[in-house]
């Protein structure tokens, strides 16, 4: 998968102008793991090849974290690619309040 990731990454920072400025929000699919990967794209102004950056978002994060720095990086001309980290996105937490609310409940 982080291949395929950063072959995708390099294609699209070679991107015309088509698509120069878009922000694109997509859930691509993992089929080795059969799962999908939520992500979100930022293509910068301009015409020809970007230098690329991927954000990686923190414990309980998501493809919408880091937008500011998502924009800031798209306006200096860099193709942003934000990714999503099935299980340890915002659903990591919902398993655990499961449990608290059980063990609440049986007190």
């Amino acid at each position: 998968m982080q291949r395929r990731i950063l072959l995708a990454i390099a294609s699209l920072a070679s991107l015309g102008a088509a698509a120069a400025g878009s922000v694109l929000t997509e859930d691509w699919t993992d089929p080795a793991r059969n799962r999908v990967l939520p992500v979100r794209l930022r293509l910068p102004q301009g015409r020809g090849p970007a230098p690329a950056v991927l954000l990686s978002h923190g414990l309980g994060g998501s493809r919408d974290g880091l937008g500011y720095l998502g924009r800031a990086l798209a306006k200096a001309g860099f193709v942003v690619l934000h990714l999503q980290h099935p299980g340890t996105d915002s659903t990591l937490w919902q398993g655990r309040m499961d449990v608290g609310a059980a063990l609440m409940a049986a007190v």
